[in-house]
């Protein structure tokens, strides 16, 4: 009995260091694989951080890209749609400088620096522009014996004016006879104005809305 207790305590030994043996190798496996997702872990928040600071980049470079070709020298902004003033106006072509269509007619109005200042109204986008008044926006011609104009007794605020180079007309409606015209619609309202021109074997420099 006694050897035989002696053995059942050396096997009950055996067995708790069996026991030991295998927990030991449990909690070593539990931190391997413990490490292993802590460093899969840390792993991935690298990487997502790197495609981060490269998305940052690119979007980055992108609007410095997109900046430079708005502003850059083959572009431009879209300008203010108001009409050109100041001296330098004088030099304005006889098209649009908005839109670049022909002019339907001319304004003449008082201001403050310039009396009787004269602007020709946009065909197409109705903006007006400064033009000198005694140059015929058609052909370029100054000489007052070529550039007379006429005006009726039943629109005595319009007057015709010819060239007598070009053989073109334009009516220029004058804001100091009547302040309370419109001249898009005064100028096509004047048909019979523009029928006398044309017996008269003028052209006109630009058909109005209604094709008169």
């Amino acid at each position: 009995d006694q050897r035989s207790g002696a053995d059942g305590g050396k096997k009950k030994s055996a067995a708790d260091v069996a026991v030991a043996a295998d927990r030991g190798s449990g909690a070593a496996g539990d931190g391997k694989k413990k490490k292993s997702a802590a460093e899969i872990a840390a792993a991935t928040d690298q990487r997502s951080g790197a495609v981060g600071d490269g998305e940052k980049k690119s979007a980055a470079a992108a609007d410095q890209r997109s900046g430079a070709d708005s502003d850059g020298p083959g572009l431009s902004r879209p300008p203010d749609l108001a009409p050109p003033t100041g001296p330098a106006a004088d030099d304005a072509r006889a098209a649009c400088p908005y839109c670049g269509a022909a002019p339907v007619a001319a304004v003449l109005r008082d201001e403050p620096e310039v009396k009787g200042r004269r602007t020709l109204l946009c065909s197409l986008c109705l903006v007006e522009w400064a033009f000198p008044r005694t140059r015929c926006p058609a052909c370029g011609e100054e000489r007052a014996d070529r550039r007379p104009h006429h005006v009726s007794e039943s629109w005595p605020h319009i007057r015709l004016e010819e060239c007598g180079s070009c053989r073109t007309y334009i009516k220029a409606i004058d804001l100091r006879e009547a302040g309370l015209a419109v001249p898009v619609i005064d100028e096509a309202a004047s048909v019979e104005l523009d029928l006398w021109a044309a017996g008269q074997g003028l052209s006109k420099l630009r058909t109005n809305l209604l094709g008169l």
